[in-house]
């Protein structure tokens, strides 16, 4: 009952039990040394690195909070948690025209802006994720909404629409530190749709340093 754990380059023999090394598998005994082995591979070989994590995790947020205790149930769930951690996948349309400022000279009348809101809102949300992306550098959004969107030094960052020169012979440009998007006045709906779809489709992760 043992396994060969390689770290650093250095094997080494773990028995899974006390006594391991002296204990062959068989028949028998085999669905507990596979538990074990799980077990092992799941839980104990990362015991340390997990506990230094809940450590530092805990002087954050206090155990109680997460753990609850007998008088008190638990505050924060782990889907709470996970929307604090990671935010929220859902985008809606509404919240982003709500949140989001224009650069001058551009402004929500603009024919290129409304080309652009009819397009986020013919979008599905893969695509609608995948712009968001390729603005502001992620694909979801902090708990709370665009409200709450930050840029790269963490302070409050709305969304923004700036106007580039170039027509249709440009391709969008988009700003991630500042959660600011460059259109070119393309000269109809679908020619927007055409360049910013396959922008998206192509490199979500695109960015100009400013």
């Amino acid at each position: 009952f043992t396994v060969a754990d390689e770290r650093l380059g250095v094997v080494r023999e773990v028995e899974l039990v006390p006594g391991g090394a002296e204990i062959a598998v068989d028949a028998t005994n085999r669905v507990e040394y596979v538990d074990r082995r799980f077990a092992y591979a799941m839980i104990d070989r990362h015991k340390i690195a997990v506990s230094a994590f809940l450590a530092g995790f805990y002087d954050i947020v206090p155990r109680r909070v997460v753990a609850g205790c007998v008088n008190s149930p638990a505050q924060l769930d782990s889907q709470d948690l996970e929307l604090v951690l990671c935010g929220t996948s859902a985008v809606d349309v509404d919240d982003w025209m709500a949140h989001t400022t224009y650069r001058e000279p551009l402004s929500a009348d603009d024919r290129r802006c409304r080309f652009f809101w009819r397009l986020v809102g013919e979008f599905d949300d893969d695509q609608r994720a995948r712009l968001l992306q390729f603005v502001t550098g992620t694909a979801r959004l902090p708990a709370g909404g665009f409200a709450h969107l930050q840029g790269a030094q963490g302070r409050h960052c709305n969304f923004e629409l700036a106007a580039m020169p170039g027509g249709d012979a440009a391709f969008i440009r988009s700003h991630t530190c500042f959660n600011r998007l460059d259109l070119p006045d393309y000269s109809t709906y679908d020619h927007m749709k055409l360049v910013i779809s396959n922008v998206i489709a192509a490199d979500v992760c695109g960015f100009s340093e400013e």
